[in-house]
């Protein structure tokens, strides 16, 4: 007996409610990944995740926990956070970057953030917002060798990598 026809909105629907079943940060992660709210690249032992516009309080707990997630399963012995493209670094987004860095620290992981814009450090101090134990730096490749030296014991691999080819 033949097989009834299947319309094109069945596979569409059955996709829909198994997205649905995702845990809601679950699929927050997949929308900050897929409409390019944040690019998250992986570089030797390291990743760097490149925030490309504000987040909701949703997408920023999202983000914490997958970058938690992937130092965990890469083995990552460093997360640089590059903020360039926040306007506001608010008590809630500090708070969360500190609990990834602690919880990256438990991992054996560095966490560096780059890029934070003049005005966004002036309100942080003024606010008081507590960092540590990120470590700022100004750019991606100061914070390449800053952790370099931290996870290598001083020596420069990608100096070293690039001399030997």
């Amino acid at each position: 007996m033949p097989e009834p026809q299947r319309t094109s909105s069945q596979p569409l629907r059955r996709e829909t409610q198994a997205a649905t079943r995702q845990p809601l940060r679950e699929r927050v992660a997949t929308a900050i990944l897929d409409t390019g709210a944040v690019a998250i690249l992986r570089q030797g032992d390291y990743l760097v995740a490149s925030i490309q516009s504000d987040l909701t309080d949703n997408e920023v707990l999202a983000l914490r926990d997958d970058l938690a997630e992937r130092i965990g399963s890469y083995r990552t012995r460093g997360l640089i956070i590059d903020v360039a493209a926040l306007d506001v670094i608010d008590s809630f987004v500090a708070r969360s970057l500190r609990s990834l860095a602690l919880t990256a620290n438990l991992h054996g992981a560095e966490t560096m953030i780059v890029g934070i814009q003049p005005d966004v450090a002036v309100a942080m101090v003024h606010f008081h917002l507590n960092l540590k134990p990120l470590r700022a730096t100004q750019d991606l490749d100061e914070a390449l060798a800053l952790l370099d030296r931290h996870t290598h014991g001083g020596a420069d691999v990608r100096a070293t990598t690039e001399r030997r080819s």
